[in-house]
């Protein structure tokens, strides 16, 4: 399945539920049932809107990111292309994002292995992975102006409970460690909050 929401997770720290709970309820009743074929792909889906928590700026269109192991995008590209109305647009580019985006779109990336796992929900991205992805995938980056970022990571901080060994483990992956830092306060301070 992918983007399909249950309501499972009780026991769980409440920052970590308020962040699935503004997913669930942005993403709406947009979900999709893959064939039994795709059930055990890792996927994660996040709805751009989702920004808007953090930021001054809203975002008015929502862009749907579907980020797949790289070996089943274009199977699962394809299988979208079939289910949906919606725009969907694979790995685009600045130039096929300004042409082809227009309202509500499905944008199809590739997942980076060893991307964290939400403990929330299987198909959900949790806030670590947000914060690096906004940084470092150059979609996510056609949704907010690069001057809202230090407000966006404050926000943030605010908000969650930030794990900030796992997101900069993660930003060392995506070869985005030093521009994380520099909006965390650097690792030293990230282990102190």
């Amino acid at each position: 399945m992918l983007c399909q929401y249950k309501s499972k997770a009780k026991s769980l720290d409440c920052t970590a539920i308020q962040f699935r709970d503004l997913f669930f309820r942005q993403r709406g009743t947009f979900h999709f049932f893959l064939p039994m074929a795709y059930a055990k792909m890792f996927s994660i889906c996040f709805a751009s809107v989702q920004l808007n928590e953090f930021l001054n700026h809203l975002i008015g269109r929502n862009t749907i990111f579907v980020m797949v192991e790289k070996y089943a995008i274009d199977f699962v590209f394809r299988f979208l292309q079939e289910e949906t109305t919606l725009h969907i647009l694979l790995k685009p580019s600045k130039k096929e994002w300004d042409a082809y985006c227009t309202g509500d779109n499905i944008v199809m990336l590739n997942l980076v292995s060893e991307s964290p796992k939400s403990v929330v929900e299987y198909h959900g991205m949790c806030i670590e992975q947000l914060l690096v992805d906004i940084v470092a995938e150059k979609n996510f980056q056609y949704l907010y102006s690069r001057s809202e970022l230090l407000y966006i990571f404050e926000n943030a901080d605010k908000s969650y409970l930030i794990d900030y060994v796992r997101l900069l483990r993660y930003a060392r992956r995506r070869g985005k460690a030093d521009e994380i830092k520099k909006y965390i306060g650097g690792y030293e301070s990230a282990h102190t909050r």
